[in-house]
């Protein structure tokens, strides 16, 4: 297993994205933000993550959508939506089509680290 791997945190929330980069942030993990998913885009075409965490819910696109590009971009890379607006039916589609979990807000902290770690983990079977 690698001893660091890097994650992307899509989130159009200035708070959510602090809040997750200094609590993923680790020796092991590096953490990088997008504000948007034309920024998340550009930087999947130029670097390579392990783990995606994205807010389903963004101004410039729809988070199923950004899922299925970047499943066909890095069909290796692990991606966990975060929703204000979960219901079931995203859930299920989002799981469907590649997601590796779902998690509504508020989320707690630890148990998206956790599930981080477990689709690391994954990444590297």
């Amino acid at each position: 297993m690698p001893e660091s791997y890097k994650i992307l945190v899509v989130d159009d929330e200035e708070s959510i994205l602090k809040l997750l980069s200094k609590e993923l942030a680790s020796p092991e993990r590096i953490v990088q933000t997008a504000n948007c998913a034309q920024k998340a885009r550009e930087m999947v075409r130029k670097e390579r993550y392990e783990v995606i965490v994205s807010d389903i819910r963004l101004p410039d696109g729809d988070g199923l959508e950004l899922l299925t590009e970047f499943k066909d971009m890095e069909p290796d890379v692990e991606v966990i939506l975060i929703t204000g607006h979960g219901n079931i039916d995203n859930a299920v589609e989002a799981i469907r089509i590649g997601a590796y979990d779902y998690i509504t807000k508020p989320f707690r902290l630890d148990r998206v680290e956790l599930v981080v770690d477990r689709a690391w983990q994954r990444v590297c079977l």
